[in-house]
């Protein structure tokens, strides 16, 4: 169940659960009163039985007995009982406490009302002079006594003590109690159950989420065993988070990468560094300490440091351009060229300086006029340059034959270029392409090069939006391909 419906059931409860608990409980408290009222209303046994039990009712039934044998005792008197209001305002106080006042009447007439009794409908009182009293069934006030007597100055009088038989307040303000505390500790429940629910919901991914930033902080960007992705609301942070973990170990693992590269490229650069540097130092102390004691040996050692620094300046061109390739600070002025007429004016400007180093270049299959690539000539001349020269390098015996083919592969235009070299060992296959990168078999013969020219290729196409791909076996040769993207908005076929 996804956060929200809990959320919508928790308020749904909430609202619903204590209205049902209130309409039980009013009720049952409803039928329990109602039973009292028709009860007492028609006089049942029940009612009286419940009525004559009550300790209220006995001590109300005691002090009107203690009244009216006081009103007797003193009625009787030789001084008689004075028609003073204040002294039956006293008893009546005394009544009070039992829920129960009186009536004093003189000569027929109210002379004193009980302060419990005033503002209440009282049943019929007995008729004065009468010592009986009448049946009230239909008024709560119950008479518990009644009293005959003659005031000092000899008037009639008489006393009639009411007890009031409802417990209507009281049982009311017990309702109204249980009512409000039932309800009170019904919401109390709810609230802390669904409240302890609902935070459970929310703490428990956040801990989560903590815990895992804190593995990140650490430097341990593997998953917690407690890390999970979730199907509710949270599922959108918890899959951010997940990404965001990722891309950093992605991130890691290739910054270690280029770490690893940046140390195995210092450590080519120095060995590269090492052998045209060695070569010009031995040389040179051999012209000093007079080694090359002839002018014909002074000549071919200097031949050799001239040649060797030309290796080193050749080495740091390539690695300047190549440095500014990937800093994107080379230009490119791109342009709209025919393929078919820059490949034909490649084919003869390499033709005409390979073929006295032993390059047999064949120009077997070329595209129509009428196919078109965008790209800046002096930058892809270069690609062909630095793949003659690696076809030139790693010839068998004296002469190497270089055949080119060319076709169209919407939306590329295709560029074959196979030699009958060496070839390319399956370990080093992909790695010919990385700076300075050099099989161990070169790097201790007498081949030149400083493992710059591929790397230096591959970024060309990649800028060209193509891409150069390579296959090779080991004693027969190796093929390169370029893929370059045809000119947008000039589409080409083939022709037939």
């Amino acid at each position: 169940m996804t956060l929200r419906a809990k959320l919508v059931l928790s308020n749904l409860l909430m609202g619903v659960a204590p209205v049902v608990v209130l309409v039980v409980v009013a009720t049952t408290f409803s039928g329990i009163l109602q039973d009292e009222s028709r009860a007492e209303r028609h006089g049942s046994p029940h009612f009286f039985e419940t009525m004559i039990r009550s300790p209220n009712f006995r001590e109300a039934v005691h002090r009107a007995f203690v009244v009216t044998q006081r009103i007797n005792v003193l009625s009787l008197s030789p001084q008689g009982l004075p028609a003073d209001p204040a002294i039956f305002q006293r008893w009546d106080q005394e009544l009070a406490s039992a829920n129960a006042g009186l009536v004093v009447r003189q000569e027929g007439r109210l002379f004193v009302m009980g302060k419990l009794l005033k503002d209440h409908k009282l049943p019929p009182l007995p008729i004065f002079g009468s010592f009986r009293p009448p049946r009230s069934v239909h008024s709560p006030f119950k008479i518990i006594g009644n009293l005959n007597f003659r005031f000092s100055d000899g008037t009639p009088g008489a006393v009639t003590v009411l007890w009031n038989s409802s417990n209507w307040d009281r049982e009311f303000h017990t309702f109204t109690f249980w009512l409000i505390f039932t309800f009170s500790m019904t919401l109390l429940v709810l609230d802390t159950l669904f409240t302890g629910l609902i935070l459970r919901e929310v703490l428990n991914p956040l801990e989560r989420l903590r815990h895992a930033a804190e593995c990140i902080a650490d430097g341990k960007l593997d998953p917690p065993e407690d890390f999970r992705l979730r199907q509710d609301e949270w599922t959108p942070l918890f899959t951010s988070f997940e990404t965001m973990r990722r891309t950093l170990a992605a991130n890691r693992e290739l910054a270690l990468s280029y770490e690893a590269d940046r140390k195995e490229l210092i450590s080519h650069i120095a060995h590269d560094l090492r052998t045209p540097i060695t070569a010009i130092g031995g040389y040179a102390r051999g012209i000093l300490e007079g080694v090359a004691n002839t002018e014909e040996k002074r000549r071919h050692y200097l031949e050799i440091i001239l040649t060797k620094a030309r290796d080193l300046e050749r080495m740091a061109q390539e690695l300047f351009f190549l440095s500014n390739l990937d800093r994107n600070a080379v230009p490119y002025d791109f342009q709209r060229i025919n393929v078919r007429a820059f490949l034909a004016d490649s084919a003869e400007e390499l033709s005409l300086d390979g073929s006295r180093r032993g390059l047999t270049l064949t120009v077997e299959k070329l595209p129509s006029e009428t196919v078109f690539v965008r790209a800046d000539v002096t930058k892809l001349r270069t690609v062909f340059v630095n793949l003659a020269e690696n076809a030139l390098k790693f010839k068998r015996g004296d002469s190497v034959s270089w055949t080119w083919n060319a076709w169209v592969e919407e939306p590329y235009v295709k560029i074959s270029l196979s030699d009958t070299g060496k070839g390319i060992s399956p370990e080093a296959l992909p790695k010919i392409f990385t700076s300075f990168y050099r099989e161990d078999a070169a790097r201790t013969s007498s081949i030149p090069g400083t493992g710059l020219g591929l790397a230096i290729v591959q970024r060309i196409m990649n800028d060209h939006g193509g891409r150069v791909t390579v296959s090779s076996i080991l004693g027969t040769g190796s093929e390169f391909t370029l893929w370059l993207p045809l000119a947008p908005l000039y589409p080409a076929k083939e022709d037939a």
